[in-house]
C-alpha cells in the first residue's frame, strides 16, 4: 500500500510557526482564530494535497516559516548545498515553487546549489 507522508512530517518544528506571520505572507485580513484553525488543519492533514488556490496559499506560506523554523536541516552551508525532501513533490507538484520558498527563506550565499534527497 502505498503511504503518502504529509509535508509537516519533514519539519519537526512546525508547530512552532506563527499564524500571525502566516498571515502577513498571504495577505490575509480576517478572523485570525479562522485562520489559526485553517492553519491547525493543514498541518494535522498535511499529506492531503491542496485543492484549492487559498489552500495552496497558505500550505506555501506554512512550507516557508516551517523552513526558516527548520533550515539548518537542509542548508549544509559547508558544502554549499540545500537539500530538499523529494517527498515534497508528492504535496507540491510545482517543484520549482518550493525551491524558490527554500532559496527565500534560507537565504542562501551566491553560487549554493539545490537538490533533492531521499
Amino acid at each position: 500500500m502505498l503511504h503518502v507522508r504529509g509535508f509537516a512530517a519533514y519539519f519537526p518544528k512546525i508547530g512552532q510557526i506563527e499564524a500571525e506571520k502566516v498571515a502577513l505572507r498571504i495577505g490575509f485580513k480576517g478572523n485570525p482564530r479562522l485562520l489559526k484553525n485553517k492553519i491547525a488543519n493543514r498541518i494535522l492533514y498535511s499529506h492531503a494535497i491542496a485543492q484549492t488556490q487559498e489552500e495552496l496559499k497558505i500550505d506555501l506560506a506554512i512550507l516557508f516559516e516551517a523552513v526558516k523554523l527548520s533550515g539548518d536541516l537542509y542548508y549544509k552551508k559547508s558544502i554549499g548545498k540545500i537539500f530538499i525532501p523529494e517527498g515534497l513533490a508528492n504535496n507540491f507538484p510545482d517543484i520549482k515553487a518550493v525551491s524558490a520558498i527554500f532559496i527565500e527563506a534560507l537565504k542562501p550565499k551566491v553560487g549554493t546549489e539545490v537538490a533533492l534527497s531521499k
